[in-house]
C-alpha cells in the first residue's frame, strides 16, 4: 500500500513538473522574442544617433576652446 502511495505522489509531482517546463518553454520563447525586439530598437536608435553625432575631435577641440587654460596649437 505505502508503495502505491509513493507512485502516487511520484506522478502528480511529475506532472507538476511537466507542466512548470511547459510554461517556461512559453515564457523563455516571449523574452526571446521580445530581447529580439528590442535589441533592433537599440540598433535603430544607434544608427539615428550616430548619423547626428558631431566627430569627437571637433568635439574636443570646441572644448579646450572653452576652456580657459587653452593656448591655441591648431
Amino acid at each position: 500500500m505505502a508503495l502505491i502511495g509513493v507512485l502516487i505522489a511520484l506522478s502528480i509531482r511529475s506532472i507538476k513538473q511537466q507542466n512548470d517546463i511547459e510554461s517556461l518553454k512559453v515564457e523563455k520563447a516571449s523574452l526571446i522574442k521580445l530581447n529580439k525586439a528590442v535589441k533592433q530598437t537599440f540598433s535603430l536608435r544607434c544608427l539615428r544617433r550616430r548619423s547626428a553625432l558631431v566627430p569627437l575631435n571637433f568635439q574636443a577641440q570646441s572644448l579646450l576652446r572653452r576652456s580657459p587654460s587653452f593656448t591655441n596649437n591648431w
